[in-house]
């Protein structure tokens, strides 16, 4: 785990509001790498996330990678970021593209629903 900054010239403006290792209640956007390699958004009301990676961008601020930190919303994560396109539908629609089936292929291979992207933006309020 680990904080990183893009551009040492563009030092953080503010701390982190989440902590490395602290498990935080995403209430925002929450996205994944879905089966074909593309970004899932999920429904979600609210779900446990623990932080394992953050970094600063100049631009839109904190932005987290994390760890979904719930059974049911994991369930709920897997079904919705699972396509219909599978490694071989791209093998068979693009036979002269062989790189399109070997991304797919791996992006099948590495998928991994409970591994969760959003922003500052997207904790819920403290107390």
């Amino acid at each position: 785990m680990e904080i990183i900054l893009i551009d040492d010239n563009q030092p953080t403006e503010y701390p982190s509001p989440a902590a490395l290792g602290e498990s935080v209640l995403v209430t925002g956007t929450l996205c994944t790498n879905n089966t074909s390699g593309g970004t899932a958004i999920l429904e979600h009301a609210g779900t446990q996330c623990v932080v394992t990676k953050a970094f600063w961008d100049y631009e839109t601020g904190w932005r987290y990678h994390g760890r979904v930190d719930d059974a049911a919303a994991l369930d709920a994560f897997r079904e919705q970021a699972t396509t219909r396109f599978t490694p071989e539908s791209y093998r068979e629609k693009y036979p002269n593209n062989p790189d399109l089936y070997e991304r797919a292929k791996k992006a099948a291979d590495e998928f991994d629903p409970g591994y969760v992207y959003f922003s500052e933006h997207d904790l819920a309020k403290r107390g």
